[in-house]
């Protein structure tokens, strides 16, 4: 820019008048702090809690428990790698019931 014109254009005074330009970066920063109190987690989404609710499944043997989704093949492959000695039956009495 020559002199002249930044003459003329502190004289009619447009030299404070004129917006600075705003990068990205800078719009980005206004958005995230716009966006700040929207974006904060209200509440936990651990499902740690349901998932020790749901462990009601347990062996009268070792009192290991298991979720109330395990299928009848991981019980009995459990009674018979930990306890060989005794019977589905005597591990999971409750659930060998309901079989």
């Amino acid at each position: 820019i020559n002199a002249e014109y930044m003459g003329a254009f502190v004289c009619f005074g447009f030299a404070n008048s004129v917006p600075m330009g705003k990068g990205n970066s800078q719009i980005a920063k206004q958005k995230r702090e716009r966006n700040a109190k929207k974006n904060t987690p209200t509440g936990g989404k651990s499902q740690l809690q349901s998932n020790a609710a749901s462990m009601s499944i347990q062996c009268a043997t070792c009192m290991q428990t298991f979720m109330s989704t395990t299928n009848e093949g991981s019980l009995r492959e459990h009674a018979t790698n930990r306890h060989p000695s005794k019977q589905f039956a005597e591990c999971f009495p409750t659930f060998a019931a309901k079989a």
